[in-house]
């Protein structure tokens, strides 16, 4: 912080952002998919700063679903533990997409960093509380995977039903 003032003013804002939509959809269970995206962007860019230079982020989502419905605050936890568990330190690349198929939305969250061994969701914080408010939303109508990548990474992918 002492030594880049500007960042740590960029980052602190950020939180700020952050903060404040998290209190002000606190209520909501669903929210447009664009507050979704906003909170994600506003946590990438304090991940982005304090990884400077060793991580890269990249959001890429269909056209036209800015409306579309869905769980508050389930992308962030995805992105938090590829950074945690994937990439420690910061290092690598970490990619997010967003599509729809039908009446179903895809989300994709995938690193180029350690992988994994296992690929059996264990209880602990992060992807267990993802799973268990996806079958809370939408009991047997999701999907929720965990994958190992080749030659290295891991990737998250999940479906849930959209309204049409």
């Amino acid at each position: 912080m002492h030594e880049d003032v500007e960042a740590a003013d960029r980052m602190i804002a950020d939180l700020g952002s952050l903060m404040r939509a998290a209190y002000d959809s606190d209520s909501q269970l669903l929210v447009p998919l664009a507050r979704e995206l906003d909170w994600l962007r506003g946590y990438a860019s304090m991940m982005t700063e304090r990884f400077r230079g060793q991580l890269s982020f990249e959001l890429q989502v269909a056209p036209g679903l800015d409306s579309v419905q869905v769980p508050r605050l389930l992308l962030q936890p995805l992105v938090e533990n590829a950074l945690r568990h994937g990439l420690p330190g910061g290092r690598g690349n970490l990619r997010v997409e967003v599509a729809r198929e039908g009446a179903a939305l895809h989300y994709t969250v995938s690193d180029d960093g350690e992988g994994i061994k296992d690929t059996v969701i264990k209880p602990g914080t992060g992807l267990s509380n993802v799973a268990r408010r996806l079958e809370l939303l939408f009991p047997g109508a999701h999907s929720f995977a965990l994958a190992a990548l080749s030659p290295r990474g891991t990737m998250v992918s999940l479906s849930f039903p959209v309204a049409t």
